[in-house]
């Protein structure tokens, strides 16, 4: 069995140039098939098996990360999938 999760997750650059990390970072996530994405004017949602997350945080924050540029990640997991309840 396969756990689900779901995740709720927000980055911000600390620059004044803060909008093209973002939108750096949600057209990666958007090409992840094996996980929904769902983007809020907030925060990116995020929800699938346990692993496939996990390996997409990981990968896509380090990338982020790796800029140059200062930033903070917010973020908040369930172990349940949202989309169900």
């Amino acid at each position: 069995m396969t756990m689900k999760i779901s995740i709720d997750l927000s980055l911000y650059p600390l620059d004044k140039n803060y909008s093209g990390p973002i939108r750096d970072l949600l057209s990666r996530l958007s090409q992840y098939r094996n996980v929904e994405v769902r983007n809020t004017p907030m925060s990116t949602q995020i929800t699938g098996d346990f692993d496939a997350c996990m390996h997409l945080l990981q990968t896509e924050l380090k990338h982020s990360f790796s800029q140059g540029q200062t930033m903070v990640s917010v973020i908040k997991m369930v172990n349940l999938d949202m989309e169900d309840n």
